[in-house]
């Protein structure tokens, strides 16, 4: 396995049914030591049924320590960059570096047409999916450029950035556009221009589909490209698997 010895952080992990456990799985099974993170208490907008609470998150990180080396559930709300700073420090403490970070933290759930979306709405799911990425790929560089070897930044989005959708409506779509953070464009340029000589990436944007498989197979398929030296990802039997040595 590949990632022995490395450390990530997921955000929006917290769910059973959620792709961020997913994600944690097969870090897990590639021996990465993980830290997930979720939202943990109830928030306007954001119902129990759709975060990570605080005891689903401690049964997450339990189910995920059966599978790789150590997984720790720590509460992180990515709107509050205190929280953000706060939690990389204890990852750090934790486990001595961060090696990944998967921005996978989202609300995909406060659809309607532009003309019929308020301003409420339309701050959450910006703060949450635009501010929430900004904000850890901000603190996560940080840390990685002190270590000085370098790390990997995946940013979560939509299909609808690319190709639009007459539903759930305008808000998702334009949200998830903005998220295409990759580096030929926005941040992933500017990362790789300031960061590029201690290894910092930024893979490109990932438009996922809805079958589990193929989504798990273009995460490691971006966790892979970003691996210098001509390592790769290599799938069979419809999984992935990660080849070769780690950066």
């Amino acid at each position: 396995m590949t990632l022995r010895g490395k450390v990530a952080l997921v955000t929006g992990a917290g769910r059973h049914q959620g792709l961020g456990k997913a994600i944690c799985a097969r870090l897990a099974m590639a021996g990465c030591r993980i830290a997930l993170t979720d939202l943990a208490v109830p928030q306007a907008l954001m119902e129990a049924k759709n975060i990570g609470t605080r005891a689903e998150m401690d049964e997450v990180a339990e189910e995920l320590s059966a599978i790789g080396p150590e997984v720790i559930a720590l509460p992180m709300d990515v709107r509050d960059e205190a929280q953000i700073e706060a939690t990389i420090a204890a990852v750090v403490a934790k486990f001595g570096r961060l090696d990944i970070l998967i921005n996978n933290a989202g609300i995909g759930y406060l659809f309607s047409p532009i003309t019929d979306t308020p301003a409420e709405f339309w701050r959450a799911v910006m703060d949450v999916n635009l501010m929430g990425p900004f904000l850890c790929t901000k603190h996560a560089a940080r840390q990685m450029n002190r270590q000085g070897s370098g790390g990997r930044i995946i940013n979560i989005a939509s299909q609808a950035a690319k190709s639009g959708a007459p539903s759930p409506g305008g808000l998702y779509c334009v949200q998830a556009w903005s998220c295409r953070l990759d580096p030929n464009r926005g941040a992933g340029a500017g990362l790789a221009g300031h960061y590029g000589e201690r290894r910092v990436s930024q893979p490109c944007h990932h438009g996922l589909g809805f079958g589990s498989k193929r989504v798990l197979r273009k995460i490691a398929w971006g966790v892979g490209r970003a691996i210098p030296c001509g390592h790769d990802c290599r799938y069979s039997d419809g999984s992935c698997r990660f080849a070769g040595r780690y950066g």
